[in-house]
């Protein structure tokens, strides 16, 4: 299985959330402060990512509730084929996508 590629902007912005930030926000502040900030900073990018996820299974469901294919029949247009042992009714359908 191959593994998939990372687009360079997005490993940026990824490298600036966890890396950089935290980063300046432990150089500003000194350790103390710093680290309660760092902790309390990397919360809020959690709530971030579970809020993303949310939001993409929410829109995942409804997708899944629409349906792709439609299908329309008329029994007022079907007509009758008789054989000596059967008889088949055929019925037009409309397919919609």
């Amino acid at each position: 299985m191959p593994v998939p590629r990372v687009p360079l902007k997005d490993l940026g912005f990824a490298i600036l959330l966890l890396a950089l930030i935290p980063s300046l926000i432990l150089y500003s502040l000194g350790l103390h402060d710093g680290l309660i900030a760092t902790l309390i900073y990397f919360q809020l990018v959690t709530i971030w990512i579970q809020a993303e996820i949310s939001l993409r299974q929410q829109e995942l469901a409804e997708l899944q509730a629409t349906p792709i294919t439609v299908l329309h029949y008329s029994s007022s247009r079907g007509f009758l084929h008789a054989k000596p042992s059967e008889a088949t009714k055929h019925i037009p359908l409309t397919v919609q996508n």
